[in-house]
């Protein structure tokens, strides 16, 4: 995709589909490329999902559940795109360390943190 990321192409009984959507139509050229038309819009993932999905990342995750704040408000829906500065597992236990702490306690002071994470 432009931003880099893959997609999931399937063909059964006669359809093509990517994503979820189906390729309506297929193989229409153009002077510097293909264009292939779905039936539904096909967009990124939220930030939400993303951090999700990156298990390096999962105590940055769950210190933001902990703090009470929800990355879906995050995302694109105000109309300006954002910027997540996620602190990796290693990072946070480096921290932990010089702070004479753990994960739990850490988490448990969650609300304090509520505007140290997103910018």
């Amino acid at each position: 995709t432009l931003l880099g990321q893959s997609v999931a192409v399937t063909v059964a009984d006669g359809k093509t589909m990517v994503s979820g959507a189906e390729v309506v139509t297929a193989d229409i050229a153009a002077s510097n490329g293909v264009i292939h038309t779905v039936n539904q819009v096909l967009l990124p993932p939220s930030l939400e999902q993303t951090l999700s999905a990156h298990t390096d990342l999962s105590i940055f995750y769950e210190a933001m559940q902990a703090a009470g704040l929800s990355l879906l408000k995050l995302g694109y829906t105000d109309g300006y795109p954002h910027t997540v500065l996620a602190p990796t597992n290693a990072a946070f236990a480096a921290y932990f360390t010089a702070e004479s702490t753990d994960k739990a306690g850490f988490l448990a002071r969650g609300a304090p943190y509520r505007t140290s994470f997103a910018i």
